[in-house]
């Protein structure tokens, strides 16, 4: 899938910080697993940001108002960041619903000039001492696919990267994907999770049709097949030490409310459940 992107000139972009911790101690057992991808890494931490784009300069009365409805304080906390920084945020090119309803509290607050604010989130690695953050670079992009989900999110080197987030995208023209090996590349490079099975059953379908899948058919079919759609994990049937069960793992799920369904008035149901409350006077 192909667009074309512009970012707008006279975009004003504002960062504030929002909670989490720059704390100088980070779990042992994320210093072990980052130092898998480069021994001389020797800290993660993250923290809560807020992007607003505006298309008038934001002054400093205006920065502090938007600090305390976006974060509840009222001084911005100081911090110095010597290390290496990049950001996790919502997909580039497209506009999560978070982004769209906060955009428009802030402006039915009175700020016109505001055309968007994404939340994110901030990373900071940290490098030891005798190795210049330059030389991490190269654990970086395997850090960032364990970081991120790229079906929803992208990751972008901080600061330099960050007016892509407020880029106008026009859709591009449909990719049509080869079903050879290009179809395993795109798996891969658009982080569609499809399984082996799944491929082979597309490639078995368009076949059958003479003709490639176009990338958008590509997503659809994975958002629509998902295991969060479909739980095809969830409702398979299970061994466990060789020993088949009764239930799958959903079923096992469920059980747990059988078993205790006391307040419970809707479980499982549309995706919502709704318990029992006080008597509302």
């Amino acid at each position: 899938m192909t667009t074309t992107k512009t970012v707008p000139k006279e975009l004003n972009i504002l960062q504030v910080n929002g909670p989490g911790g720059n704390t100088t101690k980070t779990d042992p057992k994320v210093v072990e697993a980052i130092q898998i991808l480069d021994p001389r890494l020797t800290s993660l931490h993250s923290k809560q940001v807020y992007f607003v784009a505006s298309t008038a300069p934001i002054q400093p009365l205006v920065s502090k108002v938007l600090l305390y409805l976006l974060t509840g304080y009222s001084v911005e906390p100081v911090e110095t960041i010597d290390e290496l920084v990049f950001v996790t945020v919502p997909r580039v090119g497209t506009i999560s619903p978070w982004t769209t309803k906060a955009t428009n509290i802030l402006n039915r607050c009175g700020f016109d000039e505001v055309t968007g604010v994404v939340m994110a989130t901030r990373w900071v690695l940290g490098c030891a001492e005798d190795c210049p953050v330059e030389d991490c670079h190269s654990a970086i992009d395997k850090l960032l696919i364990v970081l991120q989900d790229r079906m929803v999110q992208s990751a972008l080197r901080y600061p330099d990267s960050v007016e892509s987030i407020f880029a106008n995208y026009q859709p591009g023209p449909l990719g049509h994907i080869d079903l050879g090996d290009q179809l395993e590349k795109t798996n891969v490079e658009y982080g569609l999770s499809l399984s082996k099975v799944e491929i082979l059953e597309i490639r078995e379908y368009f076949s059958n049709r003479n003709r490639n899948p176009t990338d958008a058919e590509l997503m659809m079919y994975a958002l629509v097949n998902s295991e969060h759609c479909r739980h095809k994990i969830f409702n398979s049937l299970w061994e466990i030490d060789n020993e088949p069960k009764s239930k799958s793992l959903f079923s096992m799920i469920r059980e747990t409310h059988q078993r205790s369904p006391k307040d419970t008035l809707v479980a499982y149901e549309d995706n919502a459940c709704v318990i029992a409350g006080n008597q509302a006077s």
